[in-house]
């Protein structure tokens, strides 16, 4: 039984059964901006007799962030015995623009392998919404709203307008009135699927964390190790969640000293402001920005931009233009773009942005153009931050 209400704290209650004995240790791993996080525990119990077939609770956690492309995310593998699956917890964390919850939940039972005993129609559907979680609402637009209901919901719903900053969703089912049973073993999987501009489905590279509850015979088979607590951390400060915060940079051309000079600044989800000075600004003082990006495997990108500061009573210049290239091996480039430059933001904040159909690459190159300076005794400052990828 979970309850959910407010911000302060939730509460869990679980039934177990415990054999002869019991022992409860903890393992908190949850950290509040710099500080830990409080969990308590309360403990009722009843001595009764158990059964010698009785089945015990059992939960487990896991995480990939980000899912490898093309890859399905294993909610639970490995269970050995006879039980009753009886609930799913999933987070998702959009790392790309667009729908992501076109996967389908599968379950593997008693040996099927090959082919799922059961397989969903999409992830909303088996949190018991539909159609991307959308409502009529009074102004007559269609938007995704939460609910919370005894056996199923869809409760946390982060998700700005703007399609960049972080988007992050929870969703839970209790297979209460509904277990899954299962005799010898389980395995439950979902895709991490959204739709492709075309039509088909795009494979998406999402943070996937979930948790599975069943029960089951004694033994049971050991489980994997939980991530340390630097893998569980979630930058909520960090503006912007995109792929390129997973990979690493090169640059060909060493940023000036007068501004931040840590390339890993430009892929670090942190925005520059209008005030060159605020340390997330990259320099380069009459040469090109020239940056290649390593995403560590392939991913499919259909979105590239760099936001660039204009000063020019400072010397600071718009480039004169912005070439993106990108490549599968790291040693072919392709010419996808000259990006075409937004409205600026704050009346000095350009950002040149293509658009790419879904293609499937791993390096991405940038190349913006330094116009070399107004005067002659001065050479003209170009100064990049952030380059996003999605």
């Amino acid at each position: 039984m979970l309850s959910h209400r407010g911000s302060a704290g939730h509460r869990c209650d679980e039934c177990r059964a415990c054999g002869g004995r019991a022992r409860g240790d903890g393992d908190s791993r949850l950290t509040v901006g710099a500080g830990d996080a409080g969990a308590g525990f309360a403990i009722d119990y009843a001595l009764t007799a158990i059964p010698g077939d009785a089945a015990y609770f059992h939960a487990q956690f896991r995480r990939v962030n980000p899912l490898p492309y093309k890859e399905v995310f294993a909610i639970v593998d490995g269970i050995r015995g006879k039980g009753h699956y009886v609930g799913t917890y999933l987070a998702h964390g959009a790392n790309s623009p667009g729908w992501w919850g076109e996967g389908e939940v599968k379950f593997y039972i008693d040996g099927d392998d090959a082919f799922p005993t059961i397989a969903g129609t999409g992830k909303e559907d088996y949190f018991l919404g539909s159609y991307a979680y959308l409502s009529r609402h009074p102004d007559g637009e269609n938007r995704a709203t939460d609910y919370t209901t005894p056996f199923a919901g869809y409760h946390q719903i982060v998700d700005p307008d703007s399609n960049v900053d972080q988007r992050r969703f929870g969703q839970y089912r209790w297979h209460i009135p509904d277990p899954i049973r299962f005799e010898r073993d389980l395995k439950v999987t979902i895709q991490s699927l959204g739709w492709r501009g075309d039509g088909p489905y795009l494979p998406l590279q999402d943070d996937l964390v979930a948790v599975a509850y069943w029960y089951q015979t004694e033994p049971h088979r050991p489980f994997p190790p939980l991530p340390d607590r630097e893998e569980l951390l979630i930058d909520w400060t960090a503006p912007l969640n995109h792929l390129g915060r997973l990979g690493e940079i090169r640059l060909e051309n060493p940023p000036g000293d007068r501004y931040n000079i840590d390339p890993q600044a430009l892929l670090d989800g942190e925005t520059g402001s209008d005030d060159p000075g605020d340390g997330q600004w990259l320099g380069f003082e009459g040469t090109d920005l020239v940056a290649v990006v390593d995403l560590q495997s392939i991913r499919a990108v259909q979105e590239i931009a760099v936001r660039f500061l204009e000063q020019q009573d400072e010397g600071i210049s718009d480039p004169t233009a912005v070439d993106i290239l990108v490549s599968a091996d790291g040693k072919t480039y392709e010419s996808v773009a000259l990006a075409d430059a937004d409205e600026p933001e704050q009346g000095r904040i350009r950002t040149h942005r293509a658009t790419l159909p879904h293609r499937e690459i791993r390096y991405v190159k940038i190349v913006a153009g330094n116009d070399g300076g107004t005067q002659a005794a001065q050479r003209a400052w170009l100064l990049a931050d952030e380059i996003v990828i999605r």
